[in-house]
């Protein structure tokens, strides 16, 4: 972010995008740190988005949804179990 803001705001205009994820949507179980951080990534969007806005500088948020196979499922389920 210190390296591209300023850059956005030269040429007064731009888009950043965060990654974050659809756990911060429910609350689950054994995933509290990653939710913590995905919330926070959320918060930190929405605020640099009011501060970039007179920057013409968009902030997006991408959310991606659950993904049955990967090994963070898997991971997360032979943890409940024990």
């Amino acid at each position: 972010m210190q390296a591209i803001i300023p850059k956005l705001r030269e040429r007064r205009e731009g888009t950043i995008i965060h990654v974050t994820s659809s756990a911060t949507l429910a609350p689950k179980p054994l995933v509290a740190a990653y939710t913590a951080s995905k919330t926070a990534i959320e918060g930190f969007t929405s605020s640099l988005g009011h501060e970039l806005k007179d920057f013409r500088t968009r902030m997006k948020l991408v959310e991606p949804g659950y993904g049955p196979v990967t090994s963070f499922t898997a991971h997360s389920r032979s943890a409940s179990r024990d």
